[in-house]
């Protein structure tokens, strides 16, 4: 229709995410019955968006007495604690949007004074202070300045830019004039620049970027011609190419490129011929793996496999067809990005024989290799969208069969990969969160079912992976509550 844009759509592939999801939360409650984990001394605080800023970490918890706050650790249990109130009382003030930008923890957070607004702090109580009313969502620095998806009092969900002070926040652009929302998302640094999709009345959702000027900030190309919109996302630098993925009505969801221009953004290769986004998912997962992109994508022939790109429409081409035929390996989620470690990209994959496993490449198809099946058979290991690499070891979560899911890491090969420590004991699951390296040491949520939900660090040892403090001491009779969902490659 014109005039008419769409901001958000519910894709298969989120259809399926939401189901399995709803399923591992009714096996963990399962579970947790069986195994008697009602019985508790404490309940679980659920740290999350856990962001290092210098030393420390921040993230958001819940003590059960103050609701939601941001809470600060320097991985100690004198040195964790709640930095400020900012809902008073029990309820919540949920921090989130966390971001590090010039050692200085940048959020949104509401409160009854404030209602949602821009946040800052410096870790005491007396300088964590509203920077700015406005509803904020996605966050990104480049050049010394911060972005901001944000909402003021007159212009709509638009782009603002900050230098961290009050006076220097402000609106950079009303993108889509008035109260309409031009909702800047995906917010990506490319270099001094970033990268975001942003819509308006005549273009629909397109491809944008700035350099933190109104004047440099601008649509990069109207790929979808009209209102209908090409919904850029997962903008990746590799050399001197921004690659990205946008739909437009002659060849669907495709792999672009971009330098910038309009005229040096253009299709790399229509990977499944035709105008159509098989199983309303198309190329994702992009990751810059040693200087050569990393994908997922759907040919028709091979399902959702791993591929490549030089950053040629010949040299971009699947590395290996790990599930025979039209079956998936890979999922289409976009969190569950390639890591790399010595240069070697890593990666969960499904194949028939082995389920959902840790997986390797180095570039070619006979490097393509799993690096050992940890829960052996069929049955599926990989329960995380969380890789992380902490030294000369990647980390992540994964389910053995006989310890439920914990923590494991991997030199990249097979007697170098194994369990971390087995942090709820038995089958149950810890079921942790995403892992976060600062300082070295891995940050995490984890429940060991006697303190619930907690934040916990790793050194890589046995010995040294433990509970950080127990942020909610009271008593608790729930089930452990789950972060972290399976991944299917």
């Amino acid at each position: 229709m014109a005039g008419t844009v769409r901001i958000s759509r519910l894709t298969s592939a989120g259809a399926v995410a939401i189901c399995t999801l709803l399923a591992v939360l009714g096996m963990v409650l399962l579970q947790g019955e069986s195994q008697g984990l009602g019985a508790r001394t404490s309940g679980p605080s659920n740290p999350y968006d856990i962001t290092g800023v210098d030393q420390r970490v921040f993230f958001s918890a819940n003590d059960g007495t103050h609701g939601t706050e941001l809470w600060v650790s320097n991985g100690t249990r004198l040195g964790t604690h709640l930095v400020r109130d900012i809902e008073p009382g029990a309820a919540w003030s949920d921090p989130g949007s966390l971001i590090n930008f010039g050692g200085t923890p940048f959020f949104a957070a509401h409160n009854d004074a404030h209602g949602w607004a821009l946040w800052r702090s410096n870790g005491p109580r007396q300088r964590t202070f509203v920077l700015k009313d406005i509803f904020v969502d996605g966050m990104a620095h480049a050049g010394g300045k911060l972005f901001l998806g944000a909402a003021g009092p007159f212009h709509g969900f638009e782009l603002w830019i900050s230098d961290g002070s009050r006076a220097g926040t402000r609106l950079l652009k009303d993108i889509w004039p008035g109260p309409q929302w031009s909702f800047p998302s995906d917010l990506t640094r490319i270099g001094g620049r970033i990268y975001f999709s942003a819509g308006d009345a005549a273009h629909g959702v397109e491809p944008w970027v700035s350099d933190g000027t109104a004047a440099g900030t601008h649509q990069v190309k109207d790929i979808a011609r009209g209102t209908d919109g090409s919904y850029p996302s997962e903008f990746t630098k590799v050399g001197a190419v921004t690659y990205f993925t946008a739909e437009d009505p002659v060849h669907g969801c495709e792999l672009w490129r971009s330098d910038g221009t309009g005229p040096g953004t253009f299709l790399l290769k229509d990977i499944f011929p035709g105008a159509r986004c098989p199983g309303g998912v198309g190329p994702g997962r992009l990751s810059n793996i040693g200087g050569t992109l990393y994908f997922v994508a759907n040919d028709g022939t091979h399902g959702m496999e791993p591929w490549t790109s030089d950053g040629t429409k010949p040299g971009t081409m699947i590395v290996k067809d790990i599930l025979p035929g039209t079956g998936w390996s890979q999922s289409g989620d976009s969190s569950v990005k390639f890591t790399s470690l010595g240069g070697v990209a890593y990666f969960t994959a499904t194949d028939p024989a082995h389920g959902c496993e840790l997986w390797k490449n180095d570039g070619t198809e006979p490097g393509t290799t799993m690096v050992k099946d940890i829960y052996p058979g069929k049955g599926w290991s990989c329960w995380s969208n969380s890789l992380a690499v902490m030294g000369d070891h990647l980390y992540f979560s994964a389910d053995d069969g006989v310890h439920g899911v914990e923590l494991w890491k991997s030199d990249g090969t097979g007697a170098g990969t194994h369990m971390v420590r087995d942090i709820h004991p038995g089958r149950t699951s810890s079921l942790f969160g995403d892992l976060t390296v600062v300082d070295g040491n891995l940050y995490f949520s984890a429940d060991d079912g006697v303190h619930g939900v907690e934040l916990w660090k790793s050194d890589g040892s046995w010995a040294g992976t433990r509970l950080v403090k127990d942020i909610n001491e009271a008593t608790g009779t729930g089930s452990p509550t789950p972060t972290s969902t399976p991944s299917a490659g």
